[in-house]
């Protein structure tokens, strides 16, 4: 189902919900946490349950198997969505998000900066606000970052937007 094609929280944040196994449930019973779950995560983390080892190398995905028992454990901290359209649209989209700041590189229009904590319906784009030219930059590093590993085919376009 296509829920859009924005970077809003609304389609893009979903809760990831995991019911354990009976002999892990009461280690985690009602445990909220706040750790960026991606789609890549689902598959290591299947294999990781039904005790198959090689869930670590299934991808770049992460097992949450983790998650749900130990606390403080290194985790990403940043997360990335790609949308590269739907139907005969064609598009590139991205979206990284660290901490309180949102980063969305569209490849055929205007990218879009939001400081969640201050804008949570992201109402307001900051991106020409010099006084976010820092986050900006930490930002589009990461996205730079995260498409050369793993070869997203917009980085050249990406890369000569952002000099």
């Amino acid at each position: 189902v296509d829920k859009g094609w924005q970077h809003f929280e609304e389609i893009q944040r979903i809760p990831f919900i995991v019911r354990p196994q009976d002999r892990m449930y009461d280690a985690c019973r009602d445990v909220v946490r706040d750790e960026w779950i991606s789609l890549l995560d689902v598959y290591p983390s299947v294999l990781d349950l039904a005790g198959d080892s090689t869930g670590a190398d299934a991808g770049p995905g992460m097992s949450v198997v983790p998650l749900l028992s130990k606390s403080g454990i290194p985790w990403r901290d940043a997360v990335f969505v790609e949308f590269g359209g739907v139907n005969a649209a064609s598009t590139s989209m991205v979206t990284a998000r660290k901490g309180n700041i949102k980063y969305g590189w569209n490849c055929s229009s205007w990218d879009e900066l939001y400081d969640l904590d201050c804008d949570p319906w992201e109402m307001h784009n900051v991106i020409r606000n010099p006084s976010y030219a820092d986050q900006l930059r930490v930002m589009r590093s990461l996205v730079a970052d995260w498409m050369r590993e793993t070869q997203y085919p917009g980085l050249w376009v990406f890369l000569s937007g952002h000099t």
